[in-house]
């Protein structure tokens, strides 16, 4: 990632923490104000969302949300005026990081979250960063003729995804 990246990265980071804070509520302190006062940035990642975050072979966080939320953390700890920021990875699933983004166990998830208008009413996004497409591949062999034709289908995909929804949700024809 080159230095103009970096300054984006802290765009958006900000922008991500300051997000996170506004879909906390009144409730807590804000969590600009936690990290301050903890000097600890909390970094949800998942463990199966490869290529995005997952766990390398010595068991650490790694992928390209990992390197970005890393990159971004150096410019929250500058910006924030924290000499000794303590990055803490926390690991999260698709079952629980909203929750999680929601009671301050974690600042920023780093991962392949789709920003969607559901998931707006839990949580804050930052800018779009990553934009991505669903893609279905069937035998030629394959009775399969319509995409409507895959809502009894077996399917493999990461649980509780935006794409598995968006198929799960198809009208019959």
């Amino acid at each position: 990632m080159n230095i103009e990246r970096y300054k984006k990265a802290a765009l958006v980071a900000t922008l991500m923490v300051q997000a996170t804070a506004a879909s906390a509520g009144d409730a807590k302190p804000s969590v600009i104000d936690r990290i301050k006062a903890s000097q600890t940035l909390t970094l949800g990642y998942r463990a199966d969302a490869f290529p995005y975050s997952y766990r390398d072979s010595q068991g650490r966080p790694t992928g390209y949300a990992v390197d970005f939320c890393e990159a971004a953390a150096k410019i929250i700890q500058k910006k924030l005026e924290i000499s000794g920021l303590t990055i803490a990875w926390r690991e999260v699933d698709d079952t629980n990081r909203f929750d999680e983004i929601r009671r301050g166990s974690i600042d920023l998830e780093c991962s392949d979250t789709t920003n969607t208008t559901e998931r707006l009413k839990l949580v804050g996004f930052g800018p779009t960063y990553f934009v991505g497409n669903l893609a279905i591949a069937v035998s030629d062999k394959s009775p399969i003729q319509r995409i409507d034709q895959l809502r009894d289908q077996d399917r493999k995909s990461t649980r509780l995804n935006s794409s598995h929804t968006d198929i799960s949700r198809m009208p019959s024809s």
